[in-house]
């Protein structure tokens, strides 16, 4: 742990930093944490600066020293300093468990590149940008050469564009393709710009704060809260985004072990792959005896109304030549006669699916062009279901969270009667703390369901944008019968499914792929 450094124009300063840099860090042993955190608040053009990136840079440095960190905060790094501390923390990520950049301050792109700009940019300086900014391509190469199991990359540099006038310099920061082992999360989607934060901290650094620390969580899944939070706390004007390739699960505060927290919607659809694997009615009704309100309970009911007449065995040969099998299998997947795998699928087990699908399919021959309706209209029922799901624990979290703090607020007024010497209040503090921790329980309880729907309804809208995008509309048209057997009004359940449609068409088309923009839609009095 070493104090900040500040990155100036003085050379002696950037010496001393690297020094204490390679003192403190060093070269980085397997399963070490390492973290370069720079935060330009002040620039050489005073109307320039901004509130919080020092903050930023400062509360979050603290917080991973927390996580197990070694850490460098430099605050108002001029290009040489930035990059003198970028070369030397890349020395130190070489082979580290995790390896971790925050910048926080001016980011714009030109022809496509994005530039962090530091602090020796000054009025008129558009012209020679690049010589006053730091290139976000170097510090992605930088951790690809020094690959960590898990390198992030934190980008709270969104805010307005300074050199707006300069028709070169973009509003917001251009998507960046994250290398494999690599997480890049921005503070708000590509080409739009984030909010710098009434308080200490702007809004995504306090919501990288609030989560960063909680237990157990994979790093990808605490960034999904970071996004939900901000979005909460913006209304929807700032969604952050997130590109990574990362494999594996990172915990950055990894939990005690203990027994996996149940995940309801992969238990869901684990029940729904057995019952369709065993096929028949009482398979069906074992389902819908389980899972009175699971989110395949329209589809068991439809089949347990099917006729029992089978039609003639399918000629899945013949039918599959025609097929994609990547699309074919997927849209199997979706139905419940796969499982989901990464790979590819051998031709006899996806030929032994389709016939398994056509059995089931009552009077009705078997085609590819009804197996992808099929599969288009369970994928936007199934969204229809988690849609209802995301509306309600979200206004559930808001509620808990307005509780808190009151609860809070009650809590802290308590303490004080009591350091004043109130006996009353003093003996009520017990009572009160037990309020808080039942309060943050069930925060959590709903967090986690949260994590769970958002995450499915999320790779719902990312899978239904490809193959499935022609049927998806053609789903539509019979959904008005299936919407009776939903949870919800019919217009309510139609809406939702009309909303879902949007989503998935417009998913790396109207706004990036992999965006959580469509939580919007959901957010509580929307």
């Amino acid at each position: 742990m070493y104090n900040p450094v500040r990155g100036g124009p003085g050379s002696m300063w950037r010496v001393l930093g690297g020094l204490l840099l390679l003192l403190s860090l060093g070269m980085a042993r397997a399963g070490e944490r390492v973290a370069l955190l720079i935060g330009n608040a002040s620039y050489a053009e005073p109307a320039y600066d901004l509130a919080n990136p020092a903050n930023d840079a400062t509360a979050l440095a603290a917080a991973l020293r927390g996580l197990g960190f070694r850490t460098r905060v430099v605050i108002d790094a001029d290009r040489a300093g930035a990059e003198a501390a970028l070369e030397d923390f890349g020395r130190a990520a070489a082979g580290a468990e995790i390896a971790f950049f925050f910048f926080a301050g001016h980011g714009v792109q030109i022809a496509g590149e994005n530039r962090l700009l530091t602090a020796d940019l000054g009025a008129g300086a558009a012209e020679a940008l690049r010589r006053a900014s730091l290139s976000l391509d170097t510090v992605q190469a930088t951790l690809a050469a020094a690959a960590p199991e898990l390198g992030v990359i934190v980008l709270d540099a969104c805010r307005d564009n300074p050199l707006s006038a300069d028709p070169r310099a973009a509003r917001g920061l251009a998507r960046a393709r994250g290398g494999s082992g690599l997480l890049i999360a921005y503070a708000t989607d590509p080409g739009n710009v984030a909010y710098d934060g009434a308080g200490p901290d702007s809004v995504f650094t306090t919501a990288l704060l609030d989560n960063i620390a909680t237990p157990g969580l994979d790093v990808r899944l605490m960034f999904g809260r970071v996004r939900q939070a901000v979005l909460l706390a913006t209304r929807g004007r700032q969604v952050p985004w997130v590109e990574e390739s990362v494999l594996g699960e990172h915990e950055l505060n990894p939990a005690p072990a203990s027994a996996a927290p149940v995940d309801a919607v992969e238990a869901d659809l684990a029940a729904w792959r057995e019952a369709t694997a065993a096929g028949g009615a009482a398979a069906y009704r074992r389902y819908l005896d389980a899972r009175p309100d699971g989110l395949f309970r329209a589809f068991a009911e439809e089949r347990l109304a099917a006729p029992a007449a089978r039609p003639a065995p399918a000629d899945a040969s013949r039918i599959l030549a025609a097929a994609d099998p990547a699309s074919a299998a997927d849209a199997l997947a979706r139905l419940g006669f796969l499982p989901r795998t990464e790979g590819s699928v051998e031709p006899a087990q996806l030929a032994a699916a389709f016939e398994s699908y056509a059995a089931e399919m009552g009077g009705s021959a078997p085609s590819l062009d009804g197996l992808y309706l099929d599969a288009a209209q369970t994928t936007v029922m199934l969204a229809t279901g988690t849609a209802q799901r995301l509306r309600g624990e979200l206004a559930t979290l808001a509620a808990i969270r307005k509780t808190l703090a009151s609860a809070e607020g009650a809590r802290a007024e308590l303490a004080a009667l009591a350091s004043a010497g109130n006996a009353e209040a003093g003996a009520a503090l017990s009572a009160a703390d037990a309020d808080l921790a039942a309060i943050r329980a069930h925060e959590a309880e709903v967090q986690a369901r949260l994590d769970q729907s958002r995450g499915f309804y999320a790779d719902l809208v990312a899978s239904g944008g490809h193959e499935l995008r022609p049927y998806l509309r053609r789903s539509l048209a019979g959904l008005v019968d299936a919407s009776r057997t939903l949870p919800g009004s019919e217009s309510r359940t139609i809406g939702d499914a009309q909303l879902f449609v949007r989503h998935a068409s417009e998913d790396g088309t109207a706004r990036p792929e992999g965006s959580m923009r469509w939580l919007t839609d959901f957010l509580p009095g929307g």
